[in-house]
């Protein structure tokens, strides 16, 4: 598209926009309900990302205690 084109384009969308005959419009209803959805998923990010976390750092934990116990186990005295 030639920028003449887009300027064209732009000029038609906002002339639209302005007249309130626009199919970008959202009823302000369906956008605060799409927000809400929005944090729950956040929400829901958060938690899932701490378990992760959690789950990681305890079996970091757990295996040094199994590396250390296998070490302890196999050494012998001189």
């Amino acid at each position: 598209m030639s920028p003449e084109e887009i300027k064209a384009i732009a000029a038609e969308v906002v002339v639209q926009l302005k007249a309130g005959k626009s199919d970008f419009s959202i009823p302000a209803e369906a956008h605060y309900n799409s927000h809400k959805s929005m944090d729950d998923l956040v929400a829901d990010w958060k938690m899932a990302k701490g378990i992760f976390w959690k789950a990681f750092l305890g079996l970091a934990i757990l295996g040094a205690v199994v590396l250390a116990a296998v070490g302890l186990g196999y050494h012998k005295p001189s």
